[in-house]
């Protein structure tokens, strides 16, 4: 197995929950944006779980992915009180008001996958985006051979998907020989349904073989969409696919054959074990580090099945 490990800053996000002695005296809020997606629902998870194991109140609030809404929840929890808030959000312009607002309470924040800035943000756990970007890249480079047209599906905004995009075309100045021929975005909440019409409608203007080597993806939902979309062309074994996320659909898709190719698999569920012990260790006023970031792995056809769930 293939495995990238960016930076093990912390073991403990790796470890089991440890045991607070007072723990049961904290309340902790955990503000996820949305759980419409399996990592967004095992970030949650992860925090939630090891939060309620070390005996901590939990107030757990989902905003169905309005950042309104969120920020609404962060706000309410300053009400309330809490000892120190979770977020796991989509972007941080939306969320520094609310980050403020717990400043002035002088409640901690701990951030998952959004890069918050504050005083109070005691934590940002997540993958290293930029080196999974690289990951991804680089993979798609070696299969090219250096050479060759690539569709590239981003929409721009969220920062972790920026990152994975700056990577791309960092590398990408040392290999002159390979192409960006179209930048395909992709609209919430219908990532897959709308990758899916740009990219066949690329393909209908694109008929040719060899219009198109590689399909690099910011993100596994778009990557499922123009899947679709070459398969119902029947262009499969033209071009390949990389991306990032490991869902369980992309996963299949990769086990099944072309054109899926590769995705980066986070560990989503251990960002929030990470985050809810950052939150504990420094209200237990110990040492918590600014950035943790939590290992990810290259998936291929080589090493999937052990990502696949039974």
């Amino acid at each position: 197995m293939v495995r990238l490990v960016t930076c093990i800053c912390m073991l403990v996000a790796l470890l089991s929950p440890i045991c607070f002695a007072e723990a049961k005296q904290y309340t902790i809020a955990v503000s996820a944006a949305a759980i419409h997606h399996e990592f967004s629902l095992l970030a949650n998870r992860g925090a939630v779980d090891t939060l309620e194991t070390a005996g901590v109140k939990v107030v757990f609030t989902e905003a169905g992915g309005d950042e309104l809404q969120q920020v609404a929840h962060i706000e309410n929890a300053v009400q309330l009180g809490v000892d120190a808030i979770i977020i796991h959000g989509i972007t941080a312009e939306a969320l520094q008001g609310a980050v403020k607002t717990a400043e002035k309470a002088g409640i901690p924040v701990v951030a998952i996958d959004v890069p918050l800035t504050g005083d109070n943000v005691i934590s940002v756990v997540s993958s290293d985006n930029y080196a999974a970007g690289l990951a991804m890249t680089r993979y798609m480079i070696g299969r090219l051979g250096g050479r060759g047209n690539i569709v590239v599906m981003y929409a721009p905004g969220i920062p972790v998907i920026d990152q994975r995009y700056t990577a791309l075309t960092t590398v990408l100045k040392d290999y002159p020989e390979i192409k960006i021929v179209a930048e395909l975005p992709w609209r919430a909440p219908a990532y897959v349904q709308s990758s899916m019409d740009e990219m066949e409608r690329f393909l209908r203007a694109n008929p040719q073989k060899g219009s198109v080597d590689a399909v690099w993806s910011g993100a596994d939902m778009p990557a499922i969409g123009a899947a679709q979309a070459i398969m119902r062309a029947k262009r499969q074994d033209e071009m390949f696919i990389v991306s990032m996320d490991a869902l369980p659909e992309a996963l299949n898709l990769i086990k099944s054959g072309p054109p899926f190719a590769a995705t980066i698999a986070q560990n989503p569920y251990e960002m929030g074990v990470a985050a809810a012990d950052a939150a504990l260790r420094y209200l237990e006023g110990k040492e918590v580090l600014k950035w943790i970031y939590v290992p990810f792995t290259l998936v291929t056809q080589d090493n999937v099945d052990e990502f696949i769930k039974e």
